[in-house]
């Protein structure tokens, strides 16, 4: 940045931004230790550097990467603070509220990830569009990005300023502005965040939406494996509950994640969850160690990494989960090797830590058989 020393008070440096706008960044810049007080720092570095060079180096290697993913352009150094007079005062001087610094994120995106609700306020009456993406990594809306950081007063601003409730992540700077990343609900989904998973459906958020093979109720299933929630370790009953009153026909769609996920929560005590997935059928067999075969539904508890099914025109259905092969030929169940007698069309099948449950009771062999 050039500034021009001659300039009266009230006027604009080379660049176009006013000389009290400088010095309120730099005082801004310098609250965070990187701009232009890094060259004081790397003077200070470069004495230790002389006598610890390896140690010097990786805080020098830490510095610029804290840095890097700092804000670094003088409305989004302020967004970032909720600095609301100073983002008021760069407003009125015409700055490009939409401008995106060196990480792709707009001083929307800081103020929300922030959590600043006048700022939020300020820049969306200054012309801040609500639902512009990123050009970081997700391609997120401000709301995605408040929620990704439980910044629910901030997200509901959003909302109520015009930010689309069902604006996915997806490629916002190119031309195509194709969408297909993670929905705002979903974000609330995976973090638990029943409130805000609740408010959004009031708001016409789209329990339906998808990014890849996951929607909203298989994201919160799968984030009980992620470290970055709350509460990694607690069960999301609730938000599973809000999820299935709002469309007691979602189903998880099964990814690896989700699996895992399935495969933690019956693990660590969430009984009361699992029972309502499964009562809605909201639990694609093949998750929870399962398939369809025929016109049954098979499902092995408490579940399998490895699993395959297989169908002939014979009528002969095979389904492997793990160590554990179920076999329905021509009507007729085998379990490893043992036989359970003919079934009736649309019976359930249930393998339960090695018991055979026939519609949910337990049944008898009938013979054991050499090999299926």
């Amino acid at each position: 940045m050039r500034r021009n020393s001659n300039a009266p008070p009230h006027t604009t440096t080379d660049d176009g931004i006013a000389p009290s706008s400088v010095v309120v960044a730099e005082t801004q810049f310098k609250s965070i230790g990187c701009g232009r007080d890094a060259g004081a720092l790397s003077e200070r570095k470069g004495t230790i550097m002389k006598r610890y060079f390896l140690h010097a180096s990786l805080l020098g290697a830490l510095f610029i990467s804290a840095c890097s993913h700092q804000p670094n352009t003088l409305l989004t150094v302020a967004a970032a603070d909720g600095d609301d007079a100073t983002v008021r005062k760069l407003i009125a001087e015409r700055i490009d509220v939409n401008a995106q610094d060196k990480n792709g994120l707009t001083p929307l995106v800081w103020a929300a990830r922030g959590g600043h609700a006048q700022v939020i306020a300020a820049l969306i009456d200054g012309g801040a569009d609500p639902n512009a993406r990123d050009c970081a990594v997700n391609n997120w809306t401000p709301l995605v990005h408040a929620l990704h950081k439980n910044q629910n007063e901030a997200a509901r601003l959003l909302v109520e300023r015009g930010a689309d409730v069902n604006a996915a992540g997806g490629d916002g700077c190119s031309e195509s502005q194709s969408e297909g990343g993670m929905t705002p609900l979903m974000q609330a989904a995976a973090y638990d965040n029943t409130e805000m998973v609740k408010y959004l459906l009031d708001k016409g958020a789209n329990p339906y939406g998808t990014h890849g093979a996951s929607n909203a109720l298989s994201s919160v299933v799968a984030a009980a494996l992620d470290p970055d929630r709350s509460a990694p370790n607690a069960c999301p009953t609730e938000t599973v509950k809000a999820l299935l009153g709002k469309a007691p026909d979602l189903i998880i769609q099964g990814d690896l994640w989700e699996k895992a996920g399935l495969f933690f929560a019956r693990h660590h005590g969430c009984t009361e969850m699992i029972e309502l997935l499964e009562r809605h059928g909201s639990v694609l067999a093949s998750n929870q160690g399962g398939s369809r075969l025929g016109s049954h539904s098979v499902k092995v508890s408490p579940g399998c990494w490895t699993q395959e099914s297989s169908s002939s025109d014979s009528g002969r259905h095979e389904f492997k989960c793990g160590q554990t092969q179920v076999v329905i030929n021509q009507e007729n169940l085998s379990v490893n090797g043992q036989t359970y007698g003919a079934l009736k069309a649309g019976d359930m099948v249930e393998v339960n830590d090695g018991k055979v449950l026939i519609n949910a009771k337990e049944a008898p062999v009938t013979r054991v058989v050499a090999s299926n």
